[in-house]
């Protein structure tokens, strides 16, 4: 006696679903690669499906690319596309995926879509900090502020200037600037005399990379029994580059 075996195959050609349908990504900054987003591929017929290449077309090709394990794939079988989204410019970006393959309709296509944009450099008070103090001569108040996080790193130069009479105000010469996550730093003001200062952040001019933070502070003198008004000031000019080269 002899045993024999085989399988049986159906006869019905390859064929191509795709899930989903199409990709939109989320707001990316420019130059910075996404998450991946996933396409999975589906033979939907009995015989092996091959796949020849897979390509990008449209608008805006360059920006999309994919990785993936789709060559060869047996009758229901299934196999991933993982794309990636880099934008080259700020705005609606778009482009076509085409899967190029024996089955009857190739090559199949997806949509394809983000938008990209321009990095920022962010400047904040931390969440649980304070944005003003009243302190007694000689003691010091400190404010602790936050920047970057928006897509540009580098290193920023920071300078402070217009302490308020009786008043010294103290920052470090740099800081690291990173493009994920915000850096924080610490200012000091030292009194000579009692002084209320409160913190108050000052939007840059769009395109500008100068920022500038004031205190605004009065300085009591009790003998003369007169109230004197000034600002004290910090400002810094970064040197910046965006974190994907540009």
């Amino acid at each position: 006696m002899v045993t024999l075996t085989g399988t049986g195959v159906g006869t019905a050609p390859p064929a191509v679903s795709l899930a989903p349908t199409g990709l939109i990504f989320p707001v990316q900054l420019v130059s910075t690669p996404s998450p991946q987003m996933k396409v999975t591929v589906t033979n939907t017929g009995d015989m092996t499906l091959t796949v020849n290449g897979i390509v990008f077309q449209g608008a805006n090709p360059g920006d999309f690319t994919q990785t993936g394990n789709c060559s060869s794939l047996a009758g229901g079988a299934t196999c991933n596309i993982n794309v990636t989204f880099t934008p080259g410019a700020t705005g609606s970006r778009s482009a076509t995926m085409q899967i190029i393959d024996n089955a009857a309709n190739s090559p199949q296509t997806l949509a394809v879509s983000g938008t990209g944009a321009a990095p920022t450099l962010g400047l904040a008070v931390p969440s649980g900090s304070s944005s003003s103090a009243t302190v007694a001569a000689p003691a010091t108040a400190s404010y602790t502020l936050a920047i970057g996080g928006g897509g540009m790193s580098g290193t920023a130069s920071l300078t402070c200037s217009g302490a308020p009479k009786g008043a010294v105000c103290s920052v470090p010469a740099t800081i690291s600037v990173a493009a994920a996550t915000a850096s924080t730093f610490t200012v000091s003001v030292t009194t000579t005399s009692r002084t209320l200062s409160a913190l108050r952040l000052i939007q840059p001019h769009p395109g500008s990379w100068a920022w500038a933070v004031f205190f605004l502070g009065s300085t009591i003198l009790s003998r003369a029994r007169r109230r004197k008004s000034a600002r004290l000031g910090l400002a810094w000019l970064t040197r910046m580059s965006h974190s994907g080269g540009g």
